[in-house]
């Protein structure tokens, strides 16, 4: 930061305040006054909301419809914005349906081993399919 305001002061032709070298939030008060500002008035590093994708829009949708309320226009405004209003209003239905956090409720599974009694034998063939075993005695 110290770097920027030091360009900034050579470009403007201005000597830096007093203090900026050591200060934050001096520097930042000098660089706030001074440094150029992005296209759209914005200052540096700063960015325009993430405008809501068709997928947040039509969700939210779908949970207005279904409580019978309206989304306000502000939330419109941007994806993170619609996303909170979306985790807000969601209420206890969020995960129905989902394999983990459908069966919450279920107990835990035992860990201890399977037991190895009663287990039925497997079917043997014969020759003849179509013949009972008494048949053959």
């Amino acid at each position: 930061m110290k770097r920027f305001a030091d360009s900034v002061a050579r470009q403007k032709g201005i000597k830096a305040p007093a203090g900026y070298t050591k200060s934050g939030s001096i520097c930042r008060a000098f660089l706030d006054r001074h440094a150029s500002k992005k296209a759209g008035g914005k200052p540096p590093g700063e960015t325009s909301p993430k405008p809501p994708s068709p997928a947040q829009m039509s969700f939210a949708e779908k949970i207005a419809r279904e409580k019978g309320i309206v989304i306000p226009d502000e939330t419109m405004a941007s994806s993170a914005a619609v996303s909170a209003w979306i985790a807000s209003n969601l209420g206890t239905e969020r995960g129905k349906g989902r394999g983990k956090t459908a069966n919450a409720n279920k107990p835990p599974r035992s860990t201890a081993p399977k037991s190895t009694g009663l287990k039925r034998k497997p079917r043997k063939r014969t020759a003849d399919a179509g013949s009972s075993p008494e048949d053959h005695a």
